[in-house]
């Protein structure tokens, strides 16, 4: 289950997870669940309709947007966890270290730049799914 990132985007199989998600099915029914109160979901998966009905589409974007901002917010931390780290790094680098550990630690910054890289990538799909 994924979000796309061209357009910021939820898969398929995640808005077919909220849409079953957010389904009303009966809740004092001594049966359980039946294929009649399921009916509705097995139309959507068989293409027969478009959504389920306009409360759960609602409800369904409603998720998604508060998904996003959590996911938005993680991705700031993130972001912020890596610059602390770059700039305790880089106070360490002010010492006296000898090659091999001025290599080691200009590796790790290349490597911590990466995952900055990919803590902004998501930041963007975080934001561009929370704001639709």
């Amino acid at each position: 289950m994924t979000f796309q990132s061209h357009p910021p985007s939820p898969s398929w199989r995640v808005l077919i997870a909220l849409r079953l998600l957010h389904l009303r099915l009966p809740s004092h029914s001594s049966l359980g669940l039946s294929s009649e109160s399921l009916a509705p979901f097995y139309d959507l998966l068989s293409g027969s309709i478009d959504q389920i009905s306009h409360l759960n589409e609602k409800k369904v974007q409603a998720s998604l947007k508060a998904i996003g901002k959590n996911l938005w917010v993680e991705c700031e931390e993130g972001v912020k966890r890596c610059d602390e780290t770059e700039l305790e790094w880089f106070k360490e680098g002010e010492k006296c270290l000898g090659d091999e550990e001025k290599r080691e630690v200009k590796e790790l910054r290349e490597w911590l730049k990466m995952i900055r890289e990919i803590w902004k990538g998501e930041e963007e799909i975080a934001k561009g799914i929370s704001e639709e």
